[in-house]
């Protein structure tokens, strides 16, 4: 008891290292929150303006931006300024379906189907109740793709809710609480109708859908009984269409209470058509089509006015057509539509059209169009006003610039008008781009951005700033520096020294060594990166797959640039994805940091379609300039990173390298002294290809077949270098295993090369740079007594480390299936770290009906390889590819029960690695939180430790890894992150750590403490005052020893 009591001490004391003061928070990091590029693909859950309270109403109106995003989130946006008011993230398994604002609440639907009924206060987004309609794993699943109906609807009553879900189950929802008041289903569930969406007037409640015919799709209409929900008619349109979003309810009334009359407009092979819809279905409605005149029509599109009785037709592409779009509007009666107005042609210079629309405060409606080009840095809209002039129509226009080059095509728009005063219109639009950019213009003005597409990174990389003090360019060029020139700049030098003796001496009397510190000289100006005393500012570049390219400050988060990747390309079609990154040049090799992207370039191909290349972009990574981008090959099998043995002038110790689908290697860059370089090393590469062959899933290792140069003294072009691959080795796995995810070891210096133990032997560790995880798949029977239990299939996941330079497997074990979010059973969802000499696996053990096992939850296991057992050496990390001894070591491993599910895993990183290598995760709470490399070492005694074990610092074993809030770096803050990257500072003892999904986070911590900077309680005005006390001390005494030595030799 007392061991255990022990134990349970020295917890603590380990886990509080990393724990700060409460002052540093917020200090020593920062959060930037993130909703996620907009989901414009369905009107359900497009962007919209929605004004909580009501003019009619008598009650202050306020307006808020709703949005539903690709990251599965529902947001509300502050319209005038851009910033977040209230967000919801929705579970990976709850897909958001719908939304739909009245008033004062919002409803959503989500799940497959809309499985699950939310209402929410609108104003600050929360939760009033949630209703479980059904099981989600009995919901229809479509609704992913544009044009795919998701069977789900939202209306509202004077307080009441109703809902469609799974495309035949309609139900009238208490508004206060949540309860089902009834529900009715469609007996024709085994027909092919299929219900897509709800209408309600003061008489009936519409049920829209579609039945699958022969050739074509047409209309079926059930009205219910509001109250009741008892069935009032069922009645088909005679119709002929190709899909249900073409279909589109109309609705007129009054701005308060119920619409009293409501109809259906259609697009039927390029005619437009309407019907009146009344509770009884009479034919004489249903079967009287009105076709309008005019068109033909491309698509119809609702813009968020049907609800006014408003719907916009897009006129097909004709070169004799003046115009673009029709606007009409229903009769108040129902019975037909009239064109209430149009848009002119578009120019030439403008090609990209998007329409919006909107209504102000009165319930008055509004129709926008905009245009912009590719190649003018502008953009215009046209505001339609049909009620203004009496009911004739005025069009108000404005001009903007807009940057395509930056931002992409507009694809999406909302607007919102004020009638200041008559004739006078005062307009904001929102738009979305093809980047993922939210931006709100107010008329000529751009008000606010939200740069969303950064929630979508697909490569990442930190970078080391230049230090201003050091001038790191003259490292290159002092060498061609005149007398003259040298003079100047000391001259330009010793104008900084007054700003640095103040920063000195500020940072010296507050003591904030751990924080920030402004550099000297020209630090503020705009485009001034430099790096602070310890290195805490760098520059993280992060590469979205919109193909937008951010710069990003680490001491402030602040975006100091951001570029669109194929900007200056003259095909507007071209999609660009970033795949990986690479710092090709550093501070220490160049003033200038470089990063190389490796990218899938997706084009408009000559001989129609579309190809698929791999460009490879360079990049300045403190402006973002482009320094030059190649179109190489085509799709790629893997991409690579090599060292070269030094550096040449202008150029960077790294190198990307590209495997084709040839299995042929190209190189960047590929100057001359880089090809030469890298020829010399050809014969000690090897590497790991994955093949997920159905049948045979391998990992596959290559050589190198050294490049020899073909070109001539008479050519004048000097030829791209590419070399052949040649397989070594090849790892096959047992029938039936699919290869689920390869982890490659994290680079990083390692500080020692052993583990002293308490006995003064040497357990050496086992350095291979060429170790890689792998993770396989395989369905199995599951063992237990039971014999039905041992009947059900069940997933096995099998972890292997394996030597990618010979193929041999180090290391191998069974691991129990995960189980994620939502109850799904079965999938592989195991999280590993390698690196240096340490494995950690992190998974869900599921024990139900196998015998032996424990109790089900989540586990770390922690294993150390070593070359052999103490004083066993044998020089791993010296030896070559092809030497026998790199397969022969020793593993220790140990189990331990986890508190939680886990989201991503990564080790600090220090500039040396001496510091400890404590392991950071984003825990299921959505926080960033750190474990310390000490209870998770695999030695640790299951007895009480000897003092031999104690002089080593290991404590006893305890199975259960505790969960102490202390480190958890991420504070009180909500974070909605799925990945990390760590990097190193200038201080050895210090790491940074970023979490980043939707939203980003930035801290620091320091695994072994910070040992090389002083705290902040230490009293530096108390060493200053002992300091000048003692040497004052000396100068006084001084004199007074001379004299007295003085007077001695005279009496002696």
């Amino acid at each position: 008891m007392r061991i255990r009591l022990l134990a349970g001490f020295l917890t603590p004391l380990i886990a509080s290292v990393n724990a700060i003061y409460s002052s540093q928070a917020g200090q020593i990091d920062w959060h930037k929150q993130y909703v996620g590029i907009p989901s414009i693909h369905s009107s359900a859950l497009a962007p919209r303006l929605h004004r909580i309270g009501s003019v009619q109403h008598g009650t202050p109106a306020q307006s808020i931006l709703l949005t539903a995003t690709k990251k599965n989130v529902l947001a509300a946006l502050n319209p005038s300024e851009g910033n977040i008011v209230w967000r919801h993230r929705y579970e990976e398994h709850d897909v958001l379906q719908a939304f739909k604002a009245n008033m004062d609440g919002l409803v959503t639907l989500s799940g497959y189907g809309g499985a699950t009924a939310r209402i929410y206060e609108a104003i600050n987004g929360n939760l009033i109740w949630e209703n479980h309609l059904h099981d989600p794993l009995t919901g229809h699943l479509a609704g992913s793709a544009p044009g795919e109906p998701t069977g789900t609807a939202i209306e509202f009553d004077t307080i009441d809710v109703f809902v469609l879900s799974n495309g035949h189950t309609v139900r009238r929802l208490s508004g206060a609480k949540g309860e089902t008041l009834w529900g009715w289903t469609s007996p024709e569930l085994a027909s092919s109708i299929f219900f897509t969406s709800l209408i309600r007037t003061e008489k009936a409640l519409y049920a829209i859908g579609v039945s699958k015919g022969f050739a074509s799709l047409s209309i079926h209409v059930v009205s219910l009984d509001p109250q009741t929900g008892a069935l009032l008619h069922s009645a088909g349109v005679p119709s002929s269409i190709d899909s249900a979003e073409l279909v589109h309810g109309l609705k007129l009334g009054g701005n308060t209470g119920l619409p009293e009359v409501a109809g259906l407009a259609w697009l039927e092979k390029g005619s437009l058509k309407h019907v009146l819809l009344t509770p009884t279905l009479e034919v004489k409605f249903l079967t009287k089509h009105v076709t309008n005149k005019y068109g033909p029509y491309s698509s119809l599109q609702d813009l968020g006015v049907t609800e006014k009785g408003y719907i916009m037709a897009i006129l097909e592409e004709k070169d004799s057509s003046k115009s673009t779009a029709h606007i009409y509007r229903m009769d108040l009666n129902g019975l037909s539509l009239t064109k209430a107005g149009e848009f002119a042609d578009t120019s030439s210079d403008n090609p990209f059209t998007t329409y919006a629309g909107g209504v102000d405060r009165q319930g008055r409606v509004y129709i926008s169009k905009l245009a912009h080009s590719t190649t003018l840095r502008a953009a215009s809209y046209e505001v339609f006003a049909p009620d203004a002039i009496n009911g004739s129509g005025m069009t108000t226009g404005h001009t903007f610039q807009y940057d395509f080059g930056l931002h992409g095509a507009i694809n999406f728009a909302t607007v919102d008008v004020a009638n200041t005063a008559e004739y006078v219109y005062v307009s904001r639009i929102f738009l979305t781009t093809t980047t993922g950019a939210i931006q709100q213009w107010q008329q000529e003005r751009q008000s606010w951005v939200r740069e969303e597409s950064i929630t979508e990174i697909n490569a990442i990389a930190a970078v080391d700033l230049p230090e201003i003090a050091g001038d790191s360019h003259l490292l290159y060029k002092s060498k061609y520096e005149t007398f003259v020139q040298r003079l100047q700049r000391q001259l330009r030098d010793a104008r900084a020294l007054p700003s640095y003796l103040f920063y000195f001496v500020q940072r010296f009397l507050t003591g904030t060594y751990s924080k920030p510190v402004a550099s000297p000289a020209n630090s503020d100006e705009p485009g001034a990166l430099w790096r602070d005393v310890y290195g805490f500012k760098k520059i993280v570049v992060a590469a979205a797959s919109t193909g937008k390219v951010f710069g990003i400050e680490t001491s402030k988060g602040k975006i100091v640039w951001n570029v669109k990747l194929g900007a200056g390309s003259p095909d507007s079609s071209l999609k660009i994805k970033p795949i990986r990154m690479t710092v090709l040049k550093t501070v220490s090799e160049g003033f200038h940091p470089e990063i190389g992207i490796v990218v899938e370039v997706d084009q408009e191909a000559k001989t129609g379609g579309r190809s698929l290349t791999t460009g490879m972009v360079r990049l300045d990574a403190t402006t973002g300039t482009s320094h030059s981008t190649i179109l190489a090959i085509g799709e790629t099998l893997d991409v690579f990173e090599f060292d070269l043995p030094t550096p040449s002038m202008g150029n960077g110790r790294k190198m990307i390298a590209v495997v084709d689908q040839e299995y042929k290697l190209h190189i960047y860059p590929y100057h001359v002294d880089a090809i030469a370089a890298f020829n010399n090393v050809t014969d000690r590469t090897s590497f790991a290809l994955l093949t997920n062959s159905p049948t045979s899933p391998r990992l596959q290792g290559y050589g190198l077949t050294p490049w020899e140069d073909p070109s001539t003294a008479e050519d004048t072009e000097f030829p791209v270098p590419v070399w052949d691959l040649h397989p070594t080795w090849s790892s096959s796995f047992p029938p039936g295993e699919k290869i689920v995810s390869l982890v490659r070891q994290t680079p990083g210096r390692a500080a020692s090369h052993g583990r002293v133990l308490g006995d003064r032997t040497t357990l050496y560790k086992y350095l291979n740079p060429n170790l890689v995880a792998v993770i396989t798949e395989s369905q199995t029977r599951r063992d237990g007594h039971d014999a039905s239990t041992r009947s059900i299939p069940t997933t096995r996941c099998t972890l292997y480390v394996i030597d990618s330079s010979k193929g041999t497997t180090l290391y191998s074990t069974n691991v129990p299936a995960g189980k994620r979010s939502g109850g799904n059973l079965g999938s592989c969802d195991v999280k590993v770290t390698l690196v240096e000499n340490w494995l950690a696996y992190h998974y869900y053990e599921d024990a139900s009906g196998q015998i032996g096992r424990g109790t089900k939850g989540w586990r770390m296991t922690s294993v150390e390889f070593y070359e052999g057992g103490p004083n066993v050496r044998v020089k791993s990390g010296e030896l070559g590819t092809d030497s026998s001894k790199l397969g022969s070591i020793d593993a220790i491993e140990q189990v331990y029960i986890f508190p939680s599910g886990i989201e991503a895993m990564a080790t600090t990183t220090t500039k040396y690695g001496i510091s400890s290598k404590d392991i950071v995760v984003i825990n299921g709470k959505g926080q960033v939180q750190t474990f310390s490399r000490r209870l998770l070492d695999p030695r640790r005694p299951k007895d009480k430790p000897t003092a031999k074990e104690q002089e080593e610092g290991l404590i006893q074993y305890d199975v259960l890894l505790p969960d102490d809030p202390r480190r958890i770096i991420s504070h009180n803050y909500r974070l909605y992150v799925s990945k990390l990257l760590t990097t190193s500072t200038q201080l050895e003892s210090t790491s940074l750590v970023l979490a980043y999904g939707i939203d980003l986070f930035l801290t620091r911590v320091a695994p072994s403490g910070t040992f090389d900077v002083l705290s902040e309680n230490f009293n530096k005005i108390q060493l200053v005052l002992t300091v000048v006390g003692l040497a004052a001390a000396i100068l006084i005494t001084k004199p007074l020893v001379r004299q007295k030595g003085l007077n001695a030799k005279w009496y002696s």
